[in-house]
């Protein structure tokens, strides 16, 4: 084959082209460090990248994003519940001292007002917020758990009376719930003790003997979370279906035993319920032995207490021991409350209600169905975790309830005191009261007003021994969170350190597979340049070559 200089010229053109398209892809490669600058130039790698990249980006969203912020929620959250624990110490403590049963009144009421300081503290922990959102209230971030002067504002600018009406309160009991309960009386004329306007007015040559008879009535009690009810319950209703899919609906005021297993629960027990505003309201009731009635619940609206006789309460336990080693079965009882104070502890994050404050339309009802709510963090595949604390399973409302009972029992206490001072004073005064007989009627009236005393402080001894029991419970209770807290931020630590290695290794990974290695690429661009000048010298030395030259 005969070869031109034109066919010499054209090829040596081309391998120079050749040299520095090499050459351009070596100098890219070096100024970008990565291995193709198209997709097209190495589709596996490409790929693999693009996989890597993907991989990175969800590893960098849970450990920056999701792992950061659920640390953020369960520190505060396990702040708040420390302090809790130590309140709740505090109050075991307080309940140890006041109970030693050496206490004056005058100390037992200093005792009380400690404890109250520290149960209201322990419930403002409540509204704890982390950047700007409440830790305790499940999805319901911006709501406090305690009614606020807030809350009351915002009620009154959106309706007429401002207030928070809920119906339909459902709380459940077990058999812990179940306690024995007394009050003091005076049989034969209904009243509780001897009344200051009964001292005051008194007439001793007209009063009979038989008013002195004080006793203390034991029955038997079901405590409420909430005290000074609506006084008329009857008309919110309940409305169920029985087994046969009868629609059947009754007054609030029923306590319910019902069969959970079934759709809707089956009841299995109702017990009538009977609404009074004071336990001397029983009185009237009393049979011959000093029982209540067969089959019949008491509601006193004032207390918040379900009161009923020994019968009753034989077949509430039962069914109570029974609801211990079977789901299915529940006690409950539901009710309405209107009147609520600057922090009162809000029922919607205890109980399902609904609050109808807003008005009689089912639009202007805020249906509350749902107190456990779990914030769940996404942190990987399959991988969920929870990070916050319900306050149900960290404010106990019981510990506000017993301090409620005992600031009761000291006015009770109080108050027969004052009679008895009174009565001492009146015996004292020989004066005005001159006769035997006067005296002897007065003597018959202390005697019943220092029973009356005797009573009262063995309520209130009996309140504050309790009390210790109980607030060894709230602080295991409390504590019982903590610990559940804990173990989430012990994991969310685990979690971080695996997603930070996690990271580094994709990071490694997505260099190996696009970055170049710098040491090989200067040697290639080395070689490169060598070869395209010695390209450029060939062709230009070929170049100065003629045929008549070599002939």
């Amino acid at each position: 084959m005969r070869v031109t200089r034109k066919m010499m010229n054209d090829n040596s053109i081309y391998n120079i082209n050749a040299n520095k398209e090499y050459m351009d892809k070596v100098n890219t490669q070096m100024a970008s460090q990565k291995k193709y600058v198209d997709p097209s130039d190495d589709p596996v790698t490409a790929i693999r990248a693009l996989r890597f990249q993907s991989n990175l980006s969800e590893v960098t969203q849970f450990l920056d994003r999701n792992v950061s912020d659920a640390i953020s929620w369960t520190e505060s959250t396990q702040t708040s519940i420390d302090t809790a624990r130590e309140l709740m110490r505090s109050l075991k403590s307080e309940y140890t001292s006041a109970a030693n049963g050496t206490n004056e009144i005058k100390d037992l009421r200093i005792y009380y007002q400690d404890m109250k300081n520290l149960v209201d503290e322990y419930y403002s922990i409540g509204n704890a917020s982390s950047e700007d959102r409440h830790i305790f209230t499940g999805y319901r971030t911006q709501d406090s758990l305690t009614f606020t002067d807030e809350d009351f504002e915002n009620r009154q600018s959106s309706i007429k009376d401002g207030k928070f009406k809920y119906v339909g309160i459902k709380e459940t009991f077990g058999l812990e719930d179940l306690e024995s309960y007394s009050f003091t009386v005076k049989k034969d004329t209904g009243t509780s003790g001897i009344t200051d306007d009964e001292i005051i007015n008194l007439d001793p040559l007209t009063h009979p003997d038989e008013t002195q008879v004080i006793s203390l009535e034991n029955m038997y009690r079901m405590r409420l979370s909430y005290e000074n009810l609506d006084k008329d319950q009857v008309d919110a209703a309940i409305t169920y279906k029985d087994k046969d899919g009868k629609e059947i609906t009754t007054d609030v005021l029923n306590l319910q035993v019902s069969d959970r297993s079934t759709t809707p629960p089956t009841p299995l027990w109702s017990g009538a319920v009977e609404q009074i505003s004071s336990d001397l309201d029983l009185i009237g009731d009393l049979t011959a032995d000093n029982e209540l009635p067969d089959g019949k619940i008491y509601l006193n609206t004032t207390t918040g207490n379900l009161i009923f006789g020994k019968s009753v309460q034989g077949e509430i336990s039962n069914f109570l021991s029974e609801a211990r080693t079977n789901s299915n079965i529940e006690i409950s009882f539901q009710y309405n409350k209107s009147e609520w104070l600057k922090g009162d502890v809000k029922p919607e994050y205890y109980f399902n209600c609904v609050d109808i404050g807003m008005g009689a339309a089912d639009s202007e009802r805020i249906l509350y169905n749902d107190h456990e709510q779990a914030m769940n963090y996404h942190m990987g595949d399959s991988q969920d975790l929870k990070v916050n604390a319900n306050a149900c399973d960290v404010f106990t409302l019981d510990a506000r309830r017993d301090l409620d009972e005992i600031y009761d029992y000291l006015n009770l206490m109080d108050s027969a005191q004052s009679k008895v001072d009174r009565l001492t004073e009146m015996k004292n005064n020989t004066t005005r009261y001159p006769s035997s007989e006067d005296q002897a009627t007065i003597q018959d009236l202390l005697a019943a007003a220092n029973k009356e005393l005797e009573y009262a402080l063995k309520r209130v001894n009996e309140a504050f021994s309790t009390g210790m029991t109980k607030s060894g419970k709230y602080f295991d209770f409390v504590n019982m969170a903590g610990t559940e807290m804990g173990t989430a931020v012990k994991r969310l630590e685990l979690i971080k350190t695996r997603l930070t290695e996690d990271k580094t290794t994709v990071q490694t990974q997505t260099s190996n597979n696009e970055n170049i290695d710098l040491s090989t690429l200067t040697v290639d661009l080395s070689e490169a340049t060598l070869s395209y000048n010695a390209a450029l010298q060939v062709t230009g030395k070929i170049s100065q070559q003629t045929l008549v030259s070599y002939i």
